[in-house]
């Protein structure tokens, strides 16, 4: 048996698919896989390199349910050869697919994919957080960094808010942006009990209470007018009692 290739009488465009993909990727991927593979691959180069697409309008054109359509997608992510970032302003992903031969080459790392990253994504609260903290920054999260801060957070389960305020607290306090040393102010914060911005204020104003009571028990007492009064009228009313004191003191340093 064998196979050969009709001549082309029209040419309507062809799609290169690198070969790599073909004897080292395809072989060992389910149908729907590679169905998905090749039919985004299509559409990205269709597109100028800029194919925006639907999951939902996807999935009907492949004739698969949308659940299938992840399915295949999130294969390829765990592979390696296809990469997502997250766009913090809409908290949807861009896709890119990575070139196998450069990856062969070790010119290109195969993607890492984190399959619990969406279940730390809330869209209503972690993408403002995500806002807030790049404009501190004034430089846009990596996914390495939103995942950093995200772990943080499921570990010691503090507030959203509590970690900006920390991102806050370092640019005021050192003018740069360690993500250790945030990270480290976190967990210090945690160790004292603070979870929230509220716990924070908290404790500033316990501490600045406890100074106040300090300073307070630091100064010396000064009696009122009446008191001085009072002890005037005493030495007066016992004034014999001063002298024979006296008396006993210079007598004794006679005898010395």
């Amino acid at each position: 048996m064998k196979f050969s290739l009709d001549t082309f009488n029209l040419d309507l465009g062809e799609t290169p698919i690198e070969n790599l993909f073909l004897d080292l990727m395809m072989p060992t991927a389910d149908g729907e896989a590679v169905k998905v593979y090749l039919y985004l691959y299509r559409q990205v180069l269709k597109n100028d390199n800029n194919y925006e697409f639907d999951e939902d309008d996807i999935s009907k054109d492949l004739g698969m349910s949308l659940d299938d359509f992840k399915k295949a997608l999130e294969y390829w992510l765990e592979v390696g050869i296809i990469s997502r970032e997250l766009v913090v302003e809409t908290g949807k992903y861009n896709y890119k697919f990575i070139s196998i031969r450069e990856l062969q080459l070790g010119s290109k790392q195969f993607y890492e994919y984190n399959r619990n990253e969406e279940k730390f994504l809330n869209k209503n609260n972690n993408i403002e957080m995500f806002e807030k903290i790049e404009d501190i920054l004034e430089l846009p999260l990596t996914n390495t960094n939103i995942m950093d801060i995200l772990d943080l957070q499921k570990t010691t389960n503090v507030s959203s808010d509590l970690i900006v305020k920390a991102f806050e607290y370092s640019k005021k306090k050192t003018g740069k942006m360690n993500f250790n040393y945030v990270f480290g102010i976190i967990r210090n914060w945690y160790l004292d009990g603070i979870r929230t911005v509220e716990d924070y204020y908290n404790l500033l104003d316990s501490e600045k209470t406890k100074k106040a009571n300090i300073r307070k028990k630091r100064k010396y007492y000064k009696p009122k007018s009446g008191d001085e009064n009072k002890l005037d009228i005493d030495f007066k009313e016992n004034s014999e009692e001063l002298e024979y004191i006296k008396n006993y003191l210079a007598q004794r340093n006679k005898d010395e």
